[in-house]
């Protein structure tokens, strides 16, 4: 999915792609995917479609969860439909993980 919204922006001024391949961290908009993410930070994360669609097994919600706790600042989440049964027990831990 990364690639693809990424390949949707990168006309875009300051859209990087941050993959398996880059070979630097650039400052702007970074599109990565939750597996590449794990262990960095950012100010803000924006994930798209959190939704029962996309998010159906416990692996999601792993990566999902990795996902979240990448922002150091502010979280947003966009779905369609149903959101992810997931998202209840993730923002849980993460408000108990700030106090």
């Amino acid at each position: 999915m990364a690639k693809h919204l990424y390949h949707s922006l990168q006309e875009l001024e300051g859209v990087h792609l941050l993959d398996f391949n880059s070979t630097e961290f650039k400052e702007g908009v970074i599109i990565t995917s939750s597996h590449m993410s794990k262990g960095l930070e950012f100010d803000q994360v924006l994930i798209p479609n959190v939704s029962d669609e996309e998010y159906k097994s416990e692996m999601d919600r792993k990566m999902l969860y990795v996902a979240c706790t990448r922002a150091m600042h502010k979280l947003a989440l966009t779905y369609v439909g149903e959101k992810t049964k997931w998202l209840k027990n993730i923002i849980t831990r993460r408000i108990y993980e700030q106090n």
